[in-house]
């Protein structure tokens, strides 16, 4: 199990690239941490002994999903509550520890966003809304460059059909599947991309 006091209410997970490390929010916490996998995506090996964490408390008190950029220097958090997402940057990749405050969005249009993730170029920002169960697509022409999100989505899918209240998605590295956990029912979805 993870500690309460570095992961309390942990809503958002994601894995470094190569699968040696785990990292969470907590949404009572107010805190990214970061635990090591002596085993790659191995959860059961996690070491829970004083994890690296960043203190969000400041800019995402409310945050649920986060993203990385593909090569690690960038550490984002979506706020459900604020409609904003929040980036930090990284002197050594992966290191949540040496995390510094970069920038915000604006407010996104969307009621309660509660994942994200990049495209592999970062051109391309997939927001996952809990209110509207819609999955929706903002094209970017700098890659992670937060301020050209715009007013409206480039593209948007409704997940009602499979998903209500959905709360957290993942793409396969190959950009073939994703997979959404939602509330009603409580499974995960798995949808082809061809």
């Amino acid at each position: 199990s993870l500690p309460s006091s570095a992961t309390d209410g942990p809503l958002g997970i994601r894995f470094k690239d190569d699968g040696s490390v785990l990292y969470t929010t907590g949404y009572i916490s107010d805190t990214i941490a970061a635990y090591p996998l002596s085993t790659d995506y191995d959860v059961t090996t996690a070491n829970t002994t004083n994890p690296d964490t960043l203190d969000i408390s400041s800019y995402a008190p409310y945050a649920w999903g986060i993203a990385f950029s593909a090569n690690g220097d960038m550490i984002f958090a979506v706020d459900v509550l604020h409609d904003k997402i929040f980036k930090w940057t990284m002197n050594n990749a992966w290191d949540i520890a040496n995390a510094s405050y970069h920038s915000s969005s604006s407010v996104l249009p969307l009621s309660l966003p509660a994942d994200i993730m990049f495209s592999p170029t970062g051109k391309k920002l997939y927001v996952l809304d809990y209110s509207t169960d819609t999955l929706y697509q903002f094209n970017l022409t700098t890659p992670y460059d937060l301020s050209q999100i715009g007013s409206t989505a480039d593209y948007s899918v409704s997940v009602s059909s499979q998903q209500a209240q959905p709360t957290a998605f993942t793409i396969t590295p190959d950009g073939s599947r994703l997979y959404l956990l939602g509330n009603s029912p409580k499974e995960i979805a798995q949808y082809d991309l061809g």
